[in-house]
């Protein structure tokens, strides 16, 4: 460790543990060092003016100004952020440098006051400053927290609501389920799932239209396609009296998809009945002839 550290951190364990006597001895003998060297070096400043020949000012005046710098000078060792005041606590020979500092300070004791005045008011703005600026950091950082916990919050019961729908789905509560599904996608209209089960009760409740409105929602939403996704654009069209080119269009989709699902969907196209209303078109037998799935028999697992 750097023998100036020693002295300082003797120094601040002094000062904390030492009598009062002690330090208040120290501080007299500070006290003194800054009032001599201040005068003294104002009555070098009156001597110097002399020789050139300028001295409009009294002495008194010129030791008034030296004393003022001088006592300036701690102020300005704290705005440096120097330990040299408390180093001299327990260092005699610091005392010295000090004393040389303050005789220099009050040699040129205008610019010096200026340049310390300048140097605290400047400081004093900059804290200013990160005061405000760390207040509206603190403001931001309550609302950021804030948020991330409504938006926690928010999501665990968008979580909630979506598998409550899913569920209900399932039990053939199709009207709740999709309550549900809006309540979700109201709040979260970038989800494609919801979307999708969507369609999924509004087929059982027979509103074909807007199943297809909202699977096709849910593909567009999805980056990657989903086969039985597609399948099901397919199943609902169907239903809801499309063009049968539209529809054997989408099953050619689906079928040049590489995923391992696809295959086990066009086995099911031939016998699901979700296609009744197309399988005696020649478009569609073609269709079903391009892809390889004439005559293959299956049962009917739409969802």
């Amino acid at each position: 460790m750097e023998p100036t550290k020693v002295a300082s951190q003797t120094a601040s364990e002094y000062s904390a543990t030492a009598p009062l006597g002690d330090l208040m001895n120290f501080y007299s003998i500070l006290f003194c060092i800054l009032l001599v060297s201040g005068a003294f070096g104002g009555l070098i400043n009156l001597f110097l003016d002399r020789r050139r020949g300028d001295d409009r000012s009294a002495a008194h005046e010129y030791i008034a100004i030296g004393i003022a710098a001088s006592f300036l000078v701690p102020l300005f060792l704290n705005m440096i952020k120097s330990d040299l005041i408390k180093s001299s606590i327990t260092d005699i020979e610091l005392r010295f440098v000090i004393g040389g500092f303050c005789l220099m300070a009050s040699m040129s004791a205008i610019k010096f006051i200026e340049t310390v005045t300048n140097k605290a008011l400047q400081n004093a703005q900059e804290a200013k400053r990160t005061s405000r600026e760390a207040k509206v950091l603190a403001v931001a950082a309550d609302t950021k927290a804030e948020r991330a916990e409504d938006d926690l919050s928010k999501g665990r019961k968008l979580s909630q609501i979506l598998a409550a729908s899913i569920a209900q789905s399932y039990t053939g509560e199709y009207l709740d389920a999709v309550k549900g599904f809006d309540v979700v996608i109201q709040d979260e209209p970038e989800l494609a799932d919801p979307y999708a089960w969507k369609a999924y009760a509004l087929k059982r409740l027979t509103k074909y239209d807007e199943a297809v409105d909202s699977i096709g929602k849910a593909i567009e939403l999805e980056q990657e396609k989903r086969p039985n996704w597609l399948y099901n654009l397919a199943c609902y069209k169907a239903l809801a009296g499309h063009d049968v080119k539209e529809i054997v269009k989408d099953i050619k989709t689906l079928a040049q998809l590489e995923h391992p699902r696809v295959c086990e969907l066009l086995t099911y196209i031939e016998q699901d009945e979700d296609f009744n209303s197309i399988k005696s078109t020649s478009e569609f037998k073609q269709c079903l002839r391009d892809i390889g799935v004439i005559g293959t028999k299956s049962e009917n697992t739409n969802e």
